[in-house]
Formats: structure tokens, sequence, C-alpha cells
């Protein structure tokens, strides 16, 4: 669950919108802000997932 409070309103105005979608693709445009695992993985990861 996210904790900062800006993070918290941004995701209940978009949950209602995505709930039950797919993800399709994810598209990393800074790749240097994803430490843990490489940018790569972090998007094949997250392909394919259900909101």
């Amino acid at each position: 669950m996210p904790e900062l409070p800006e993070v918290e309103t941004v995701r209940r105005v978009i949950e209602p919108q995505v709930r039950g979608r797919a993800v399709e693709a994810v598209e990393v445009n800074r790749p240097d802000v994803v430490a843990h695992p490489s940018a790569e993985a972090f998007a094949d990861a997250l392909a394919e997932q259900r909101a």
C-alpha cells in the first residue's frame, strides 16, 4: 500500500479506471530509476498483470 499522501491520491483516482484490466505492455522511460530488478525484467514482470 502506498504511504506517501500524493501517491495514495493518485492511486485512488486511477484504481476505478484500471481495476480488472490487464497490463499489455510496459515502457520504462527512465531505466536509471529502476534499481532492482533491471528495467527489462521489471517491464517483463508487469506485462500481463491484472489490476
